[in-house]
């Protein structure tokens, strides 16, 4: 059963109470500013990905947007209660980019991205205040493709995420696709870094891996990446993990919090 526009409007809420009028600019800033390039949302989206347990992301563009989904795990309430706020963030929404800020590079490419996952399907209003999305558009609700319902209905309803962002007004879609092709022999890198996502799909052309961790090393991966032309590369990668302290962590979250409500 999908989530109640109740639920959406208590965040509504809240983004008003903390933030004020001026939140919609402070999160366009986050997103046009920190993130530039097709390259670095596509970034977001595989981080996205990985945290949330999928093993395949894909990624098409399309004349109206950008359609990208994943079979991760899917969004509960903390979840939207994190992407749909600025510097809010719980221990167990991991998935959705740290305080809600790395989502926020979709504002590079779109004014409201959409979002089917679960029981929640819901646009947000310049990357921020939630609104429900229906079959039926609501009056001012961007426009879902039909693609995007089916593969909700298909395969994602119980699982996995799917990303709409219909392109924002004066975006350069041809630069956008073009970087994606002139850094195409680089995208499968990607993977190289992920322990969980090992398919990879952009514009129909697919990326993959099998990765063998040493039985008596467990700090080195042995990893094989096939590209779409079918040619095979071998890599080897040498985990050295250095955890920062828990009491860091709260601390930093501490200190962003109480900055973003003294603004």
């Amino acid at each position: 059963m999908l989530q109640n526009g109740d639920f959406y409007g208590r965040i509504r809420s809240r983004n008003q109470q903390w933030w004020g009028e001026k939140r919609f600019e402070i999160a366009t800033r986050l997103g046009r500013d920190l993130h530039i390039g097709a390259l670095d949302l596509l970034a977001e989206f595989v981080q996205n990905a990985e945290d949330a347990g999928a093993e395949r992301l894909a990624l098409r563009v399309l004349y109206e947007g950008l359609l990208v989904w994943n079979d991760g795990r899917p969004f509960e309430d903390k979840d939207v209660e994190s992407i749909a706020g600025i510097f809010v963030t719980s221990k167990d929404a991991s998935a959705i980019g740290y305080f809600g800020i790395g989502f926020k590079a979709t504002l590079s490419v779109t004014d409201n991205p959409c979002i089917l996952s679960g029981k929640h399907c819901f646009w947000l209003k310049q990357g921020l205040d939630p609104y429900p999305l229906t079959y039926d558009k609501a009056e001012d609700a961007p426009n879902v493709p039909s693609e995007a319902w089916e593969l909700f209905n298909r395969f994602y309803n119980s699982s996995g995420a799917i990303f709409w962002l219909p392109w924002r007004q004066r975006f350069n879609v041809d630069q956008f696709k073009n970087e994606l092709i002139n850094q195409r022999e680089k995208l499968g890198e990607f993977l190289l870094f992920m322990n969980k996502l090992r398919l990879l799909q952009v514009n129909g052309e697919t990326w993959e891996v099998q990765r063998e961790r040493d039985s008596s090393e467990q700090d080195i991966v042995w990893i094989t990446l096939t590209s779409p032309d079918s040619n095979t590369e071998h890599f080897l990668r040498i985990d050295w993990r250095e955890i920062m302290a828990q009491e860091v962590v709260e601390e930093i979250a501490s200190e962003m919090d109480e900055w973003s409500r003294n603004k």
